[in-house]
């Protein structure tokens, strides 16, 4: 009896092989090979980038760009627990504020709007413009200000944002957004990119920055020679004289995120927040007529409170109070706090 079990068993598994394998025969055959990789095929390729948690550890975003020659970016932002999201089309340099509340990022006009405002060479207010906008993320609320090439907020204070509104990517001049580009030519060896030929320093310049040329130029001073050197001169106290180089500008906006509250400075070039959030410093540039010079009292007694001469100023944020640090016509760079504010 166990004999014709074990028979049956066999004969079982013969048979179910056999319509096993006559099923495989019946199926079509299948082109198992790779695709090959065409320009199409990177369109689909999306990359993600800037990813940041807020500090609460509620908010998570990131930013996705397409993977088309022309692809747009999109920023993501999804809370942790509750599943609430936000999409935010060509939105660059997000960052949350240091209590969680806002996400501040920049949204660059579409692509295909510039290229048409460069075709038809447009200017001023004819060419779209970056916006600036702060999300508040527990309501959705959402604020926009037009017109701003950069923002700024502390990085332990999520009370203030400043932001430059209208200043070098104003737009006026739609060629300084195309991009660099490369040139090369066919040599025997193949392609060869083509350098730019390098420009020499005159003797007179490099000794310049080494200090060389100092003690020559305070004995003229001393005897009250204007000082020429390197394309500039200088009068017998050591500052630049004649016609001031153009620099870009704009007006700074300071905003009070808890209030609402706004207060703006005209003729900015760059700015800074203290750390904890304590001070906002920035600095001015303007288009002299002549040697003109305003000093800290009178930028303080100015009706707006704003400041108009090149210079550094810096506003104390507890009362929003403005005084200069120095001013004169010059070139004003590189603000930096100390760690303590």
């Amino acid at each position: 009896m166990m004999r014709d079990k074990r028979k049956r068993c066999r004969l079982s598994g013969v048979l179910l092989l056999g319509a096993v394998l006559w099923l495989v025969q019946d199926l079509p055959a299948q082109d198992i090979t790779k695709r090959r990789l065409e320009h199409e095929s990177y369109d689909v390729w999306n990359t993600i980038s800037g990813d940041s948690i807020s500090k609460d550890g509620c908010w998570v975003m990131y930013t996705v760009q397409n993977g088309a020659i022309d692809g747009e970016t999109t920023l993501k932002l999804f809370h942790t627990s509750e599943g609430e999201r936000y999409s935010i089309a060509r939105a660059s340099g997000a960052a949350f504020t240091h209590d969680s509340r806002y996400a501040v990022y920049r949204v660059t006009p579409e692509k295909k709007l510039l290229e048409e405002a460069r075709r038809a060479q447009k200017s001023g207010t004819e060419v779209p413009k970056p916006q600036l906008q702060y999300l508040e993320l527990s309501t959705g609320k959402l604020h926009t200000i037009e017109n701003v090439s950069s923002f700024g907020t502390p990085e332990e204070s999520g009370k203030w944002l400043a932001c430059l509104v209208g200043s070098s990517e104003d737009a006026a001049d739609l060629k300084r957004q195309k991009q660099p580009t490369e040139a090369y030519e066919v040599t025997g060896s193949g392609l060869q990119q083509i350098r730019k030929p390098v420009k020499l320093k005159s003797r007179e310049a490099l000794a310049l920055e080494r200090g060389e040329m100092e003690a020559k130029f305070k004995e003229r001073r001393e005897r009250g020679e204007t000082v020429a050197a390197a394309g500039k001169q200088e009068d017998v106290t050591g500052n630049l004289i004649g016609k001031k180089k153009k620099t870009d500008s704009g007006r700074l906006l300071l905003i009070n995120l808890a209030t609402g509250i706004q207060w703006s400075y005209p003729n900015v070039v760059t700015y800074s927040f203290a750390k904890k959030g304590t001070h906002l410093a920035f600095t001015t540039s303007v288009q002299h007529s002549g040697d003109a010079e305003v000093s800290a009292q009178t930028v303080e007694k100015k009706a707006d409170g704003t400041a108009a001469a090149d210079g550094v100023h810096l506003v104390y944020l507890d009362a929003v109070r403005l005084t200069s640090v120095i001013s004169g016509v010059g070139d004003y760079r590189s603000l930096q706090f100390s760690e303590d504010g």
